[in-house]
Order: C-alpha cells, then sequence, then structure tokens
C-alpha cells in the first residue's frame, strides 16, 4: 500500500511539530487497557529525549467504541483539562496524534469499530481543524480468560461486518484497512498487542530470564503489569514519535518506578518494541 500524498504531507507537519518549542499533543480515546499504557507516563518517557509532549485522553473503563460514541460524557478518568472529554477535545484544539482503541462490547463489531473510528475522525475534523493529524488504531492484547496469549492472537478472524470485536493480529489489520479505505486521514496501527506477542515468544524460547510467557506480563485475566505496562507506553511513544525507545528507562513514580527491571530485561523490552513497530512499516508509519 502507498502512502497518500496526504500522508506524507502529514509526516513533515508532525515532524515539524516535535522540533517546535510548543509541545506535540496526543488525545487517546478507549478504555482500562488504553489507561495500562498510562498515559501520563509517556510524557515523561519523551521528556528523556528532551520532547515536550502532552497527553489528554477520554477514558471509559471496560467499553467498546460503540458505547464511548454513544455516552460522550461517560468517562472513568477525570479528563485533563482544559482539553476536557472527546466531544470538546478532538473538534476544538490541534492534535499531532489521535489514538481508538476497540474492544469487545455487546454491539461491537468490525462495522461499528469502523464506522466508529470514521465517525470520530469526522468529529476532529468537524470545526476545520485537525487535517494534519495522524489518527492511530491502539491495538492491544486479548485476555487470559480466552486461552494462551499466542492461541489467541494468532487465530483465524473474518473479515465481516458482523466478526465481534476481539484482540487478535487479524482484526487489527481487517480495521485498518476498513478504515483506510474510506476516509483521506493518515490512519496507522500502534502495535502494542503485537509488541506483547513477540516479547510472549521470547519468553516460551527462554530468552528472557524469569519470564515463561506473555501471561507473566498480566497482573489480572485483562490488564497488564508493571513491565507489561512500561512495553504499552514505549510502543504508544515509539510509534508516535518514530523514536527507537533504546535506553528508555521507567520514569520516577511510573510503571512501578522500575523495581521490576533489570538492564537486560530494558533492552529486550525496547528490542521487541522498535522490531515489531520496523517491521510493520504500512501499518505504523515508521521506516525500516
Amino acid at each position: 500500500m502507498t502512502f497518500r500524498v496526504c500522508s506524507a504531507l502529514a509526516v513533515l507537519l508532525f515532524a515539524a511539530y516535535s522540533f517546535a518549542d510548543e509541545a506535540t499533543r496526543a488525545y487517546r480515546i478507549g478504555n482500562s487497557l488504553t489507561w495500562d499504557s498510562q498515559p501520563k507516563a509517556i510524557e515523561a518517557l519523551a521528556a528523556q529525549h528532551g520532547e515536550k509532549h502532552t497527553q489528554a485522553y477520554h477514558i471509559n473503563c471496560g467499553k467498546s467504541l460503540e458505547r464511548i460514541w454513544t455516552h460522550p460524557e461517560e468517562i472513568c478518568v477525570n479528563a485533563v483539562e482544559p482539553f476536557g472529554t472527546f466531544g470538546h477535545a478532538l473538534p476544538n484544539y490541534e492534535w499531532q496524534a489521535i489514538t481508538f482503541q476497540p474492544h469487545p462490547g455487546a454491539d461491537s463489531t468490525l462495522a461499528s469499530d469502523t464506522a466508529r473510528v470514521l465517525d470520530l475522525i469526522g468529529k476532529s475534523r468537524e470545526a476545520g481543524k485537525n487535517r494534519a493529524a495522524v489518527f492511530y488504531i491502539y491495538a492491544p492484547w486479548p485476555g487470559q480468560k480466552l486461552g494462551a496469549f499466542h492461541e489467541v492472537w494468532t487465530q483465524e478472524t473474518a473479515d465481516a461486518d458482523d466478526t465481534k470485536t476481539i484482540q487478535t493480529r487479524a482484526y487489527f489489520a481487517h480495521l485498518l484497512r476498513r478504515v483506510r479505505d474510506k476516509t483521506d486521514a493518515d490512519v496507522r496501527l500502534i502495535p502494542a498487542g503485537h509488541v506483547v506477542a513477540e516479547l510472549d515468544r521470547r519468553m516460551r524460547e527462554g530468552q528472557i530470564a524469569g519470564y515463561a510467557s506473555a501471561a507473566d506480563l498480566y497482573r489480572d485475566v485483562v490488564h497488564l503489569n508493571h513491565v507489561g505496562r512500561f512495553a504499552a507506553g514505549v510502543t504508544t511513544y515509539a510509534t508516535i514519535f518514530r523514536r527507537n525507545p533504546a535506553g528508555m528507562t521507567c520514569p520516577a513514580n511510573q510503571y512501578g518506578g522500575g523495581q521490576d527491571f533489570s538492564p537486560e530485561l530494558y533492552g529486550q523490552i525496547h528490542s521487541a518494541v522498535w522490531k515489531v513497530i520496523q517491521s510493520m512499516p504500512e501499518e505504523t508509519g515508521v521506516p525500516n
């Protein structure tokens, strides 16, 4: 797939923002899996590379994009002021990056996720702003109730309107293609689940001491522990800023403050994140 001319322009404009005195701004829409990446910690990660960055968000715990769209004032984490919830934040501010997180729900399907992402892109542009924004589908990890991580993540998933939302590699590929087919916006993927899959592979092959599989990255059947959350946050940072995360460490009071990390574990996470992101240039927008 060839990036559109407007996508290339968006990259140039984003790069210009990255080196401006004004902080880059990202708006995150999702539930507790988006929150697991610790959005405010990503500001501190950016600061480790001397970058000014502001993250604001609309978080509705346990809810799908369908529910978020139809209940625009319902949140479980206080919104960042002055931006507020997505209905105010998207059309009234310029954002360099806007992310959307699909999640299973009673009425959530591949068709509805596609429609809601397109609706949210439209909302961000309705006042004439955000023509240069890059939009991201944030692709998280499956819950452990569904089975072993690698078996769920790699399962066949039908590219059909009525396919229920599920966190699989194939589902996110279908969703990204469908959204891109219906908009001229620059839409990319933040491969958080893909990075967990790469870490899972290394763990099952005995490459990461003290970890047997991705199950060791969870703190419950749905959410990640400090190590998994750090991996998700670094993946988000490295994709949006298009920058190798080598050398990044846990900011103070974030991701457990680094108490669960060794230099070797940091290195494995950095290399897994960058390997995955660069292996998917068409999806992430990061050249290999």
